[in-house]
C-alpha cells in the first residue's frame, strides 16, 4: 500500500528547496521519497543530510504508512 507522507526540510535544506514542508502522495518506502526529492530538488545532492522517519534517524530504508513524517537535516553536531 502506498503512503501519503508530509517531507519537512530544515536549515539550509530549506533554503535549498525554498520551502519548510511538502506532502507527497503514492510513495511506499523512504527510498522512494528521497528518488523524487533529489529529482524535484537536484541541488540537494550537493549537500550531506540524514533523514528522520517520525523523529527517528533512519539509515536505511523504511516502508511507509499514511501519516508518516519525513525529516530532512542538514548534519549536527552536539555536545
Amino acid at each position: 500500500m502506498n503512503a501519503e507522507v508530509e517531507v519537512l526540510f530544515f536549515g539550509v535544506l530549506k533554503e535549498v528547496t525554498g520551502i519548510p514542508s511538502l506532502r507527497l502522495w503514492d510513495v511506499s518506502d523512504t527510498n522512494s521519497v528521497k528518488k523524487i526529492i533529489v529529482n524535484r530538488y537536484p541541488l540537494l545532492a550537493e549537500y550531506r543530510y540524514v533523514i528522520a522517519l517520525d523523529k527517528q534517524l533512519i539509515g536505511s530504508n523504511c516502508p511507509l504508512h499514511s501519516s508518516h513524517t519525513i525529516a530532512f537535516m542538514p548534519p549536527f553536531s552536539g555536545g
